[in-house]
């Protein structure tokens, strides 16, 4: 609540109570009570929407490198892929195109701060101004109307019609800041809730894909590469095992020859 729309609802509540007074008990008092006006009025009072940019900023690191520069690129298309494997090689172009796509997802979460920021100024200044606008419209004529109660020569007889009038007249004023501060509040949360969903929105970006092994078409760790399994060599034949030749019998010892008949 600025300072001249405090000071106005100090005027009016005096006002009020002039009129009440001057009535002579026709007018019981404002339906809302003018402390519960002020109250609505300054809620929005504690709102810095400055500290939203600077707090989105800070989350999405507004300190941290803007995409390396142009040379960054080139050198991962370069150098640093031509030494990986292709899945690998792949896995880092999307690195990068995910780190830039962040950086710009983070530009336009600031921005989108900023926009919230300056949406919610406008709509409390737009609320003080229409709320200091009408009090300003309405205390003059209560002031008329208290003078009507006070000096008219017909006295009590106009008390019940001004009072009347008196009456609605704040009652409609009290409706009317009323409304204006619940439509304030309004699209306050509304502004809120967008900005919210933008947020939501980088939140649930899918992250890069878990960095594949790479292949094995390097040279600086030949021994992690796969090596070819050697044919396997043709078995050779069993050879069956020669059975030693069998030994030939002892012949039987020969017979004597019969001894020759002697002579006679």
């Amino acid at each position: 609540m600025s300072t001249m729309v405090k000071s106005l609802l100090g005027d009016y509540s005096q006002a009020v109570s002039q009129f009440q007074a001057a009535s002579l008990g026709g007018y019981s008092g404002p339906s809302t009570p003018i402390g519960l006006l002020g109250d609505m009025v300054g809620s929005v009072d504690g709102i810095k929407p400055d500290d939203l940019v600077s707090s989105t900023a800070s989350a999405m690191g507004a300190r941290r490198p803007r995409r390396g520069g142009n040379g960054l690129r080139d050198f991962l298309l370069g150098t640093v892929l031509s030494l990986a494997g292709g899945a690998l090689m792949d896995h880092l172009r999307g690195v990068q195109d995910d780190f830039e796509k962040e950086r710009d997802e983070a530009d336009d979460l600031v921005e989108s701060a900023q926009q919230c920021s300056e949406a919610i100024e406008d709509v409390v200044d737009v609320s003080d101004s229409a709320v200091a606008e009408l009090i300003s419209a309405v205390i003059p004529l209560l002031n008329i109307l208290t003078l009507l109660l006070q000096r008219h020569p017909l006295g009590k007889a106009i008390v019940p019609m001004i009072s009347s009038i008196g009456g609605d007249l704040i009652d409609q004023t009290n409706d009317t800041i009323t409304q204006t501060c619940r439509d304030r509040d309004t699209a306050i949360e509304n502004c809120y809730g967008e900005f919210e969903r933008r947020c939501s929105e980088v939140c649930e970006r899918e992250l890069p894909e878990t960095p594949p092994e790479p292949e094995c078409g390097c040279e600086e760790k030949p021994k992690q590469c796969a090596q070819p399994e050697p044919e396997p060599k043709p078995k050779p034949e069993p050879c069956e095992p020669t059975k030693p030749a069998q030994s030939a019998e002892p012949a039987a010892p020969a017979q004597p020859s019969p001894a020759p008949a002697p002579s006679t």
